[in-house]
């Protein structure tokens, strides 16, 4: 898109408007989204400018590798100290497979209202960011932007900062124009359809499927949202292997192929701690629809399969508060390759 069809979107025509933005200083959140969308993109948009909404929103760190986990680009807007707003493109990250970070989520301090799983941004070390005033390929530690802050000279208590200027205003996560779920939900759809699956799954012959369903009692599996197209999902079924290096039968693969409608799909892989940060590899998957607008209720129209150890998963019947599913045969007994993560000898 060139800089003349930018500013046509926006209306500037360097007459009666110059610059973008209501105070002609660049473009607001807003004017960004209208050139990303135009540009045939999805996005997600959190504002954390509202003390009082800003309490609701969920970090901002999961909007960014939400889209960059799947390659697609998302952009910081951050307050400065004169007063100003600044915005990064962030279209990469570093992972960190020894950070003490996941453990003490889980043993020292409460993640969320109700969390059942680990996501894995928790293993993100560095943001890998563009600054138009200083260059390209910056890495920006996961923590190192923060959406409040607190005054260091209240003694008694954490009290919030009056002056938060420089904070992060807004995140615009981006997907293609046909996904309408965005990554945080899809993790939080998969979850929930997982739950009604395993209490349903056959007896494991394996000690694989053993460890998840413990790890899942636990609220300790590790769950990685990544968007895919169906016949990326299939080509990765295609590829992976268990650990003695047996892949998924042929008959099952060929049959998805036919079945599967060539859409969007979000795929939230499920792993437990020490195989995902260590081997990169994972215990099964949850694929969810991503192009249909999600809604507040289970909605199994949404559900599209799941794979467990030994198992994949089907949606059989029943109501959503009650379920029913169809456990066939996968072929393999353990854990296989995370998505991008195959090895293709």
């Amino acid at each position: 898109m060139s800089y003349r069809e930018m500013n046509r979107l926006v209306g500037i025509d360097h007459s009666s408007r110059k610059a973008g933005g209501t105070d002609g200083d660049g473009l607001d959140s807003q004017e960004m989204v209208m050139i990303l969308e135009a540009a045939g993109a999805r996005c997600f948009v959190a504002d954390y400018r509202n003390p009082i909404t800003r309490e609701h929103e969920l970090p901002f760190q999961k909007y960014l590798y939400g889209s960059v986990e799947s390659g697609f680009p998302a952009i910081v807007i951050f307050g400065t100290r004169d007063a100003q707003y600044h915005a990064i493109p962030v279209f990469g990250h570093t992972f960190n497979e020894d950070t003490w970070v996941p453990r003490a989520e889980t043993s020292y301090f409460k993640v969320g209202e109700g969390t059942k799983y680990l996501p894995s941004e928790s293993w993100l070390s560095m943001y890998i960011a563009h600054d138009d005033n200083w260059g390209s390929n910056f890495c920006i530690p996961r923590q190192y932007l923060y959406a409040r802050r607190f005054c260091q000279h209240w003694p008694t208590e954490a009290r919030l900062c009056e002056e938060e200027t420089d904070c992060v205003a807004y995140v615009i996560g981006t997907a293609p124009k046909e996904v309408q779920v965005n990554p945080i939900q899809a993790e939080v759809i998969g979850a929930d359809y997982l739950m009604t699956i395993l209490p349903q799954a056959p007896a494991p012959r394996g000690i694989w499927g053993e460890r998840m369903d413990r790890y899942a009692k636990l609220n300790m599996l590790v769950f990685r949202a990544v968007l895919v197209k169906k016949g990326e999902y299939v080509g990765h079924l295609r590829r992976v292997r268990d650990w003695e290096r047996t892949p998924i039968l042929e008959s099952r693969i060929n049959d998805l192929d036919v079945a599967l409608p060539d859409e969007y799909f979000w795929m939230i892989e499920l792993s437990i701690p020490e195989l995902f940060s260590a081997n990169r590899r994972k215990v099964g998957e949850v694929l969810i629809r991503a192009e249909g607008a999600p809604t507040s209720e289970r909605d199994l129209r949404a559900f599209v399969l799941a794979r467990l150890p030994e198992f994949f998963v089907f949606y059989e019947g029943g109501a959503a508060s009650e379920p029913r599913y169809r456990f066939p045969d996968s072929g393999i007994m353990d854990h296989a390759e995370l998505f991008g993560c195959e090895d293709d000898r």
